[in-house]
């Protein structure tokens, strides 16, 4: 019990360290991303989240939670996939999704460097016309999921998957006819995962990008300053136990129902390669 405990004390101090440094703190009217750029996965009928590895799951299939699933733009061309998927057959069988996303292109330049897109000659828009989509490559070893409910102290994490000199990347692809079960604006996503379990997933879905305005200042953000103080205790190979938020930002949202999230990334102030992807429910 010793080490879980030791984890939860590091994991509240980071929190309280983030919470408390009211100095860096600053109140937005509504999300800090502009109309448009924050997009739901809609928890439709024909909605297509599979997990394919993790033995003991009721269903290969999940929708999103009662948190949602979201997909948002940030200003330097990246993008976040937050959220909570759940199993249909079993509701206490939960991930938290913690996705950086990078390295944007449009579909005529993914294709030309040598990754495909997840089209086929059955999707409900073929021939699909690709002009609009935004394709980008998950962060790997960033980019997790973690167990919730059933799954709780289960953790995934992205990889791409390789065999032999083939590498197929962790990718999102969003457009007109992306995500293959309508021709509206859709989200396909295909990825490999290693940890707790090793397999592939497979979302296909509908979004709504119409970015409606939440509650007046639902959101603070953490600002980087030259005295934010980030601490993080007992990584032993990280370059500097202090971090800041990274460019796509550090979040407190509170929610109607009197709970709040924290989610977005920090960085290490001295190895901007070591990064974490937060997601914390308070």
């Amino acid at each position: 019990m010793k080490p879980q405990n030791t984890l939860r004390a590091q994991l509240l101090s980071l929190a309280m360290c983030l919470i408390f440094i009211s100095t860096g703190l600053t109140a937005f009217a509504h999300a800090p991303t502009p109309p448009g750029d924050e997009c739901s996965v809609l928890a439709t009928e024909n909605v297509t989240l599979a997990m394919f590895g993790v033995p003991d799951q009721a269903n290969v299939y999940y929708q999103p939670g009662t948190a949602g699933l979201k997909l948002m733009h940030h200003a330097d061309g990246s993008a976040s996939m937050v959220g909570e998927i759940v199993n249909k057959n079993n509701p206490n069988q939960r991930w938290q999704v913690a996705f950086s996303l990078i390295n944007k292109k449009s579909a005529a330049a993914w294709t030309a460097a040598g990754n495909s897109l997840m089209v086929d000659d059955t999707d409900a828009c073929y021939p699909v016309n690709t002009s609009d989509w935004e394709i980008w490559e998950i962060a790997t070893n960033i980019s997790t999921f973690t167990g919730m409910g059933d799954f709780a102290g289960r953790s995934l994490t992205v990889y791409n998957w390789t065999w032999g000199n083939v590498v197929k990347r962790s990718f999102v692809q969003v457009g007109t006819g992306a995500g293959v079960i309508s021709c509206d604006k859709g989200m396909g996503v295909w990825l490999a995962f290693q940890g707790s379990h090793e397999g592939s997933a497979d979302f296909f879905a509908h979004l709504d990008c119409s970015n409606t305005p939440p509650p007046p200042a639902p959101t603070c953000e953490v600002l980087n300053t030259n005295n934010v103080a980030l601490a993080m205790f007992g990584v032993p190979d990280q370059a500097n136990t202090y971090y800041q938020p990274a460019a796509s930002g550090l979040f407190i949202t509170k929610n109607a129902d009197g709970t709040a999230t924290l989610s977005g990334e920090i960085v290490n102030k001295s190895n901007a390669n070591q990064r974490w992807m937060v997601s914390f429910n308070l």
